[in-house]
């Protein structure tokens, strides 16, 4: 993904193909994109511009200013949703070291270990 931006009720996102190709896709909001490891390249600034933006006196902004009365928010978190069970998924419990024993011994039944 190379760019992801909200314009009037959807989810516009530009992803990059093989041979220079760019793909943009529409998506409905809410929406759920993935960013996939290894294709984001931070940038770093540089030690100039630290400098700059530390001798900067930061504004704080409250919800209650005037700019921002009567703003929606443009997401909003009701809860966490499980995915629906299907015979190839599998929900885990336990503590995190009961996760990695039942991964353990999945991998082990399949050979995989």
């Amino acid at each position: 993904m190379v760019r992801l931006r909200h314009e009037a009720g959807r989810l516009l996102c530009d992803r990059d193909w093989e041979g220079g190709m760019r793909e943009t896709l529409e998506l409905p909001v809410p929406a759920l994109a993935t960013i996939q490891a290894g294709h984001y390249a931070p940038r770093y600034p540089s030690l100039s511009n630290i400098l700059k933006a530390a001798a900067v006196a930061s504004r704080i902004i409250t919800a209650a200013e005037p700019a921002l009365a009567g703003t929606e928010p443009d997401a909003i978190f009701l809860a966490p949703i499980e995915p629906e069970k299907t015979r190839a998924g599998r929900m885990v419990g336990g503590g995190i070291q009961a996760q990695v024993g039942i991964f353990t011994s999945f991998l082990q039944e399949r050979a995989f270990l």
